[in-house]
């Protein structure tokens, strides 16, 4: 009688936790990132942070988004590897 319903609950929770979980870990990357963790403003130039899922979504450019700034890495990351809806 209530497996229809638990199927349905434990779908839609799936991704609750990993997207809840990248989340943080996005946050703890941006900080770590502001603080100076990667390196100078010229390291930081030639690393890409991002966090990714598999297979590819469009979450995957948002984050390296968020992460990165408008850096050569970053267009050549977008031109390659970027998904769009």
């Amino acid at each position: 009688m209530f497996e229809p319903a638990n199927k349905i609950i434990a779908e839609k929770l799936q991704w609750a936790a990993p997207a809840s979980i990248m989340y943080s870990i996005v946050k703890a990357l941006k900080h770590a990132s502001d603080d100076g963790a990667f390196g100078d403003v010229t390291t930081r130039s030639k690393l890409l942070l991002n966090v990714d899922v598999t297979p590819p979504l469009p979450v995957n450019t948002e984050h390296a988004l968020q992460l990165n700034d408008d850096t050569q890495i970053l267009r050549q990351w977008l031109a390659e590897a970027s998904e769009t809806d």
